[in-house]
């Protein structure tokens, strides 16, 4: 599905992988590689597809190893854990607004 969204999109335009975040287990002093652009198949992090596009991933860690919610939408004022902007986007979708 995201493949086919690709070939329409130009290198500047961030893709919300999802519209929920993404708990997942980080662990303390671990690099992390956050993905920007959304078009990643290995949501939340980078797998380098990203390549070819204006976007870098964000370097993070993580100071106690722990479960955290991160961001799928890619609208996050938090890069690169949630912080519900998900709601705002999903209210944005349905009355026809842009972000």
């Amino acid at each position: 599905m995201i493949s086919h969204r690709l070939c329409r999109l130009n290198s500047t335009e961030v893709i919300s992988a999802s519209l929920i975040p993404k708990r997942v287990l980080l662990e303390e002093g671990k690099n992390y590689f956050w993905c920007v652009c959304g078009r990643s198949t290995k949501q939340p992090f980078c797998d380098g597809k990203h390549k070819g596009t204006s976007f870098k991933p964000i370097k993070f860690t993580v100071e106690k190893t722990g479960k955290r919610f991160l961001c799928c939408c890619k609208h996050t004022q938090n890069k690169p854990f949630c912080d519900l902007t998900h709601i705002k986007v999903m209210a944005k979708r349905i009355t026809g607004q842009k972000m």
